[in-house]
């Protein structure tokens, strides 16, 4: 997905707000007389008036390929604009930060760090939130993510469509691919709400696929044509760093999941502080803020310190996953944590109080007459 330039977003906000000052840069002949010094002063009073002028601004699609030459349609434009890294909670609006960004991808970014790290804040945010607000950042991620382990809101898959193959290997599917084509949830969003949470809260471990990708030994070959890039950096998935975007910076900690990965679970594992002050950092309070690698120099050492460490650190002996092991991490995780999303209407206790009502009812019924 491509997003418009700075300049084209210019011509668009000038001609919609109908304003005096002058957004455009005017034509390729107008923009090859200017010097860069003017080009670079006429950007930053663009950011401010765009800053000024509105908090976000629609993230717009233009016309590209997908796959291996496919033209995307007007519907797929319209899915395309809600399924970006860093939609805001109604799927479709992106805050004005990123468009400087998105301009610049040839830069060589974490990108990915920081789409998991706008995403876990989104649900920090969401978790803590009244109202009727949704979640922002990239859904389909999280989509995918709960469809491949959990039963709960899970579609069903039909027939995928055929894959235009190449040659060049990166343009092979991705894993979500296998989730192309799934049925439609019609039904009312509040009454599903209700039914996800009791299903939910009434999850166990058994209906839980832990290992959706295969074990650590043999990621991805349940799917033949799988995309190289997928497993390309699977060096760093059990990195311990902190995801970085913005404002925001999240802690990954994968040792409190390594069932995920076909390993043995410490019990209980390694604790770390999250920090509650970086929670409490937020865009909309800290709007003085304006250089966010400045201010979170120390995380970015260390993720850069952990990316060194993976890189050069060799082979990694790992222990293979143990059910006993699992299972004592399970007890530890029910006894240390809220594992329920609705409180209880009664008290657990009352479980094992014994029931009375069929010796009562039994014996009204025998020493009642006829």
């Amino acid at each position: 997905m491509v997003v418009h330039t700075l300049d084209e977003i210019r011509r668009t906000s000038d001609s919609a707000k109908d304003s005096k000052e002058d957004l455009s840069l005017g034509s390729d002949a107008d923009n090859s007389s200017s010097t860069n010094d003017e080009s670079n002063a006429q950007d930053t009073i663009t950011e401010k008036v765009l800053k000024k002028r509105t908090f976000r601004v629609p993230l717009k699609v233009i016309e590209t390929t997908a796959g291996a030459g496919s033209i995307l349609s007007k519907e797929l434009y319209a899915d395309a604009k809600s399924r970006t890294l860093f939609a805001d909670s109604g799927g479709k609006l992106a805050h004005w930060c990123w468009l400087k960004a998105l301009t610049v991808l040839e830069h060589k970014w974490s990108w990915g760090t920081a789409a998991l790290a706008y995403l876990y804040r989104q649900l920090d945010d969401a978790c803590r939130r009244t109202g009727t607000m949704g979640i922002g950042g990239c859904q389909l991620l999280l989509s995918v993510w709960s469809w491949e382990r959990l039963p709960v809101g899970r579609p069903r898959v039909f027939n995928k469509r055929p894959w235009p193959h190449s040659e060049n290997l990166n343009r092979e599917p991705t894993w979500a691919y296998q989730w192309d084509t799934v049925s439609e949830m019609t039904n009312d969003p509040a009454v599903m709400y209700k039914q996800y949470t009791e299903e939910l809260d009434t999850l166990t471990s058994e209906q839980v696929d832990w290992e959706p990708y295969g074990n650590m030994y043999h990621f991805g070959t349940a799917m033949g044509d799988l995309n190289p890039k997928c497993l390309e950096e699977a060096g760093f998935w059990r990195m311990r760093c902190p995801l970085i975007c913005m404002w925001a910076v999240e802690y990954h900690m994968p040792h409190r999941v390594m069932r995920q990965f076909g390993l043995y679970q410490e019990c209980p594992p390694d604790w770390q502080d999250t920090d509650r002050a970086l929670h409490r950092l937020d865009r909309k309070q800290q709007r003085k803020i304006q250089n966010w690698p400045d201010h979170h120099r120390n995380h970015v050492t260390v993720f850069e310190h952990c990316l060194d460490a993976v890189r050069n650190g060799g082979h990694v002996e790992v222990t293979p996953y143990d059910d006993i092991a699992f299972n004592d991490y399970l007890h530890w995780f029910l006894d240390s944590t809220r594992i329920e999303l609705v409180n209880r209407a009664y008290e657990e206790e009352m479980l094992d109080e014994p029931i009375v009502f069929d010796e009562v009812a039994q014996s009204q019924f025998l020493t009642t007459p006829f």
